[in-house]
């Protein structure tokens, strides 16, 4: 990311506040990074990062393994994608797949096109986030998802 940035930079002609920004990024990494590098991989969250679709009520999907940037941003902060073995960006995966992988969290990646009113700087009302939320965790609407230890241990966001 990074070095995207530095190019930025120099073709927007704002070297400066590039350097002040990329000093902020990797001062919040870094940060981040001191308190989880010492986890082992048992210890580390198990995360279904779940794109959301126009079909999320039938089929689910993950960023698969050409999503690097998604898989490091999982890794700064303690967590395993469970999808980052999955070849494509966001590849569509089938219940029985997602029903024996341990999922310790589930982060729903929810775009206002897909479910209109879930959140944008207008939305003052969380009904819709929460529905949403709550949606995941019925286990008659999303029965793949209900003994998972995210939904069990109340650890779905949006």
């Amino acid at each position: 990311m990074v070095e995207n940035i530095r190019k930025l930079r120099y073709v927007l002609n704002t070297e400066e506040r590039g350097e002040a920004y990329i000093e902020f990024y990797e001062g919040v990494v870094n940060d981040i990074t001191a308190k989880t590098a010492g986890l082992s991989e048992e210890d580390k969250t198990q995360v279904f990062l779940w794109p959301f679709n126009y079909d999320n009520q039938d089929e689910y999907m993950v960023y698969g393994m050409y999503a690097p940037g998604i898989q490091v941003q999982t890794e700064i902060v303690g967590g395993i994608d469970i999808g980052k073995d999955v070849e494509g960006s966001c590849p569509h995966v089938g219940s029985e797949w997602l029903a024996v992988q341990d999922i310790d969290v589930i982060v729903g990646h929810v775009s206002p096109w897909v479910v209109p009113g879930i959140f944008a700087y207008d939305v003052t009302n969380p009904t819709v986030a929460r529905d949403t939320i709550d949606g995941v965790m019925d286990p008659d609407e999303k029965p793949v998802l209900a003994g998972s230890d995210a939904v069990q241990n109340g650890k779905v966001v949006r």
